[in-house]
């Protein structure tokens, strides 16, 4: 594909690949690959990422989708074009951002005016801080379904890979993990950062895209991202146990204001409140004999209310 681009009277601008592979050897070392990247101005990127419906207790650790967002994803494709994009579009089809872990503060592109992030789970305070970093230019951010993360439980070996800042979480061990960690982000204090200081903001959506119907057959979201409408889902939060399956993402993906699904306030409050729903672990249950339930964030009127303000400071 890349060979055929590379032609000089190909004035190649924007590429757009839907389903590219986490594993692409030898393809990063073409000269036309080199030669396509260094012409483009818009990228837009969903990656698919290796999974086994017989096996999915080990999908999360397959070697290759930590490569590619730990080393790939920055090295071959962003870092080569930062001082070039002015429209980038990252979508994976499962949650990727915090496990696997990408980690773009050594990125900036002084050019971008439109950032679409799909799939993007938030538990550093640094994530958010890397979209402000692109305030004096950015005119527009989608956000489909990018849930905070405010609890997770890692293996040993999964906490390891990852990096939290001095008092930004709450570690609790136990004899069976590495620990409980509890993120402090919630959308009410991130909300407020996005109407102050992304200065030119346009247009801003958040939600849950058409990613299935009801056939649970794949998917507009991608092509529909600059549709996303600005509305909290149930799903804005969610939690990462690595004792759950086939997933250890526990992430609420109803839409309440969707087209599929019209949720009113009544059973908005209901999901929002039921802790049963949003519960991965129990702690303390043999010290205690009883089960404590993981309790989800709330705080909707918070919510709703930095949401209102974001949207009305939006510019015209």
């Amino acid at each position: 594909m890349f060979t055929a681009l590379d032609k000089p009277h190909l004035n190649i601008s924007t590429l757009s690949i839907e389903n590219l592979q986490d594993y692409s050897p030898h393809v990063y070392d073409q000269q036309a690959f080199q030669n396509v990247r260094a012409k483009l101005t818009s990228l837009h990127l969903k990656i698919a990422m290796e999974s086994s419906d017989h096996g999915p207790d080990r999908d999360i650790d397959i070697p290759e989708k930590h490569t590619f967002y730990n080393r790939e994803l920055n090295e071959h494709w962003l870092s080569p074009m930062q001082n070039q994009l002015t429209h980038l579009t990252l979508y994976g089809d499962d949650f990727w951002g915090v496990y696997p872990r990408w980690d773009p503060r050594g990125l900036h592109f002084p050019k971008l005016k439109s950032l679409s992030l799909g799939n993007w789970s938030i538990a550093h305070q640094w994530q958010i801080e890397w979209i402000l970093s692109h305030g004096h230019t950015l005119e527009e951010l989608y956000l489909d379904d990018c849930p905070i993360i405010h609890a997770l439980r890692f293996k040993p070996h999964q906490h390891a890979k990852l990096e939290w800042a001095e008092g930004e979480v709450e570690i609790r061990d136990d004899s069976w993990a590495d620990g409980h960690i509890y993120p402090s982000l919630r959308w009410s204090s991130v909300l407020p950062l996005f109407t102050s200081r992304l200065k030119k903001l346009k247009r801003f959506g958040m939600g849950h895209g058409p990613w299935e119907n009801h056939y649970g057959e794949w998917n507009r979201a991608f092509a529909q991202r600059y549709e996303l409408p600005a509305r909290l889902e149930v799903g804005r939060y969610g939690i990462f146990d690595c004792g759950t399956l086939p997933t250890h993402w526990i992430i609420d993906d109803k839409m309440y204001h969707g087209q599929e699904v019209v949720w009113d306030d009544e059973a908005v409050a209901k999901l929002e409140e039921d802790a049963e729903r949003d519960c991965c672990w129990v702690y303390d249950a043999e010290e205690n004999g009883e089960e404590e339930k993981l309790q989800y964030p709330g705080g909707r009127v918070d919510d709703q209310r930095a949401l209102d303000e974001l949207i009305a400071g939006l510019k015209v």
